[in-house]
């Protein structure tokens, strides 16, 4: 009489850590979803990726959350066999390939978000650089544009000077150099 009871009871414990086993993966595919949908919305936002590479992001966004519904369906298989014959070894070593499989996926997800945040800081450095770049040149061309304009004006003073200032002569031709 309490060696079925035992059974019973180890069965029903069974199941209980199988159900948690279960509801930890099916929190992870939570998250790899929500994942995917923050990280998917905020490339769009981003002026540094292309329609077409938006689009390519689309399709591996697809092929991870494919591959993790599959794993999702393989819990599904686990659950339903508790009405149908499967040993708990089976049922074990169903959750854990699931399981192990959500894993990677969810990885391969991260991994993904990170390579796309990388190349847009890349590109937005790029920009910046270009920029400042251009910033720094533009100023430069100002202040080159001020000394031609000095130096002009110092040509066209010497040009303009008599023989007898050649004190002041010099001293243009040394302002000149001392630009």
């Amino acid at each position: 009489m309490y060696k079925n009871y035992y059974e019973e009871l180890q069965k029903v414990k069974s199941i209980i850590s199988y159900f948690k086993r279960i509801k930890d993966v099916t929190q992870k595919q939570i998250r790899l979803t929500e994942e995917y949908k923050r990280a998917y919305g905020l490339f769009k936002q981003d002026k540094h990726f292309t329609v077409d590479e938006l689009s390519y992001m689309g399709k591996v966004y697809s092929g991870i959350l494919d591959e993790s519904l599959k794993n999702i369906d393989q819990l599904f298989l686990v659950v339903s066999s508790f009405t149908t014959q499967m040993s708990d070894a089976k049922r074990l070593e169903i959750i854990n390939a699931a399981a192990d499989h959500v894993d990677v996926n969810y990885n391969d997800l991260k991994e993904f978000n990170q390579q796309s945040i990388l190349l847009s800081l890349q590109r937005a450095k790029v920009k910046n650089d270009v920029y400042v770049v251009k910033k720094l040149y533009g100023r430069l061309t100002l202040i080159f544009k001020t000394h031609i304009m000095k130096i002009l004006f110092i040509i066209i003073t010497i040009a303009t000077l008599s023989e007898t200032a050649n004190a002041q002569k010099k001293y243009m031709i040394q302002q000149i150099a001392a630009l």
